[in-house]
């Protein structure tokens, strides 16, 4: 009997074609409270103000506990993408996801200098193919500027090193500004740190006493200066400009930040571990062999060689000190994390024993995401025979790839890799649309849209602390919020529509009004999910409603 055998490069070909569906699907999955809501907000407001220097939201100073917050490169991007397309999901996150497809062709070409082909690809697979990055493409935060600004410049940079190009030099800097721009300083640490490290280790003096590097300051400050003006205008000298270069990220390790939480310093050891699945065993491994082989390295390293470890490590590290965490700041770590495992899989040898171990432990990833998969579409939302059928055939797919004898690569990620591919369909095509029904704010926000109404026609009364980002991107307005019942129709006015809860139908019907729902839908926190919301038996426990009540005299 003839033994099964699989082409890689014919399977790295479909698997291709399912990620960009994968990724298209996202960029039609609803935005997301609270962030990406909130910047997709702010980028509409920005263009129907024209205050691009000033940046707004809701009419207010933009501004996190008393404090300018996020730099402005992700709202001047959203904002000119809807004046060219119109104000979407997708046209909010179109230019995101190509600085973040950027970033890993980004990879693929650093990977190719420090390294080698084959090594790159492998690099650009991991990477592409981490639940992070599929996560960032569909949930989009400065964060997927930032990481495919920052692949992006290290790239360059490493091409202005070896061959001194003076364009390379440009694009460089200009992808650090961009950074920059996008989240912070960060941006500049997140590429200065692993070639700052790279070069002493291998005591490449010429690589930092370099006066090209005042010059590239002198280019990052250039980019720099329209937002500058803008902190400047808006918030004065200290609590705007010194707030963004010094307070905003290095703050939150010396604690001058107001952001603070109470999370551990190994709050991004776990995370990373889901984050960047199915590969974070693999990269475990990768560290520590580079862990172990240091004093060899040291000695015999090539250039360039400790930029993809070092990168890892310095902003594992810096990440942790920070007084204030959330999953996703671990993602800047993700192309380093990608080069890092990519040199350690391009050097081991089928056969051996720590690669039919990890093979192994690969397989056993595989499975536990397929399960998820499955659980999505049998129990938590039902998608039918077809998502079964899906589920079924990568359970199928995965074993055959872990049991042909042919391409030992293929053998250690081909599971995985199917696994990670159906996971991303089911999630942008099955779980985030059915999870964002119970998103009040969009679907209020789409319905007053579709109903043409405008600020004077509605009003927001009685909802809290509760994000209503969404609400406003998709009615295409910023919906005023009423205090008092008293203030709730204006002179003149017979009725207004109102946002509310079941507490404030109660406090209208209480104020005198006649009131008659127009809309119910379901309410859900869709980032806090918990065991009762995923249980369909128990949903209903954890909803509230959101009401859509016509209000007159």
């Amino acid at each position: 009997m003839k033994a099964f055998r699989i082409d890689f490069n014919r399977f790295l070909g479909i698997a291709a074609a399912l990620w960009a569906i994968i990724i298209l699907g996202g960029m039609w999955v609803d935005v997301m409270e609270v962030d990406a809501a909130q910047y997709a907000a702010i980028g509409r407001e920005m263009r129907d103000t024209g205050s691009w220097l000033e940046v707004y939201e809701r009419g207010e100073d933009y501004n996190s506990l008393g404090n300018p917050d996020k730099p402005p490169l992700l709202f001047w991007l959203s904002a000119a993408s809807y004046t060219l397309l119109g104000v979407h999901d997708f046209s909010y996150k179109l230019v995101s996801v190509l600085v973040g497809l950027l970033g890993a062709f980004s990879i693929y070409q650093l990977g190719r200098l420090i390294y080698d082909t084959r090594t790159a690809r492998l690099a650009a697979i991991l990477y592409g193919s981490s639940l992070g990055f599929i996560l960032m493409l569909n949930d989009v935060r400065t964060d997927t500027l930032l990481i495919g600004w920052v692949a992006f410049a290290c790239w360059q940079l490493e091409r202005y090193l070896r061959g001194k190009r003076w364009g390379a030099w440009f694009l460089a800097f200009t992808g650090i500004a961009m950074a920059m721009l996008a989240k912070g300083p960060l941006g500049l640490i997140a590429v200065a740190a692993p070639f700052g490290a790279d070069a002493l280790l291998r005591r490449d003096w010429k690589r930092i006493f370099r006066w090209e590097w005042i010059l590239g300051i002198i280019l990052i400050l250039i980019w720099l200066t329209p937002m500058l003006i803008g902190l400047y205008r808006q918030w004065g000298w200290d609590h705007g400009v010194i707030y963004y270069f010094w307070t905003q990220s290095f703050g939150r390790i010396t604690g001058e930040n107001v952001w603070k939480d109470d999370t551990s310093p190994f709050f991004f050891t776990h995370t990373f571990l889901w984050t960047f699945l199915p590969w974070s065993l693999l990269l475990i491994t990768a560290l520590f062999r580079n862990i172990f082989e240091i004093r060899r390295q040291v000695n015999n390293a090539l250039s360039g060689e400790f930029i993809a470890p070092a990168g890892f490590v310095l902003l594992f590290l810096a990440m942790s000190s920070s007084h204030f965490k959330l999953p996703h700041y671990i993602y800047i770590t993700f192309p380093f994390a990608a080069l890092l495992t990519a040199d350690f899989l391009a050097d081991l040898q089928s056969g051996t024993r720590i690669f039919k171990w990890l093979s192994s432990i690969q397989l056993f990833v595989s499975l536990l995401v397929l399960t998820v998969s499955g659980m999505v579409v049998s129990w938590i939302f039902p998608g039918g025979f077809g998502w079964g059928f899906l589920t079924g055939f990568g359970l199928v797919a995965v074993l055959a790839a872990f049991f042909q004898k042919f391409d030992g690569m293929f053998r250690l990620l081909g599971p995985s890799l199917i696994s990670l591919l159906v996971f991303g369909l089911v999630a942008n095509f099955v779980f985030y649309p059915n999870l964002l029904r119970y998103q009040a704010s969009s679907n209020a926000g789409k319905y007053i849209h579709r109903q043409q109404l405008n600020e004077n026609d509605v009003a927001l009364f009685a909802i809290g602390e509760e994000s209503i980002h969404a609400l406003d991107f998709y009615a295409e307005m910023t919906v005023p919020f009423v205090g008092n019942t008293d203030s709730l129709l204006l002179p003149g006015q017979n009725t207004r529509y109102v946002y509310t809860t079941a507490a404030g139908l109660s406090d209208l019907q209480q104020a005198g009004y006649q009131t008659s729902i127009v809309k119910r839908w379901p309410f859900f926190r869709v980032t806090h999910l918990n065991g009762h919301f995923l249980n369909p038996a128990k949903r209903a426990e954890s909803l509230e409603e959101r009401l859509f009540v016509l209000v007159s005299r």
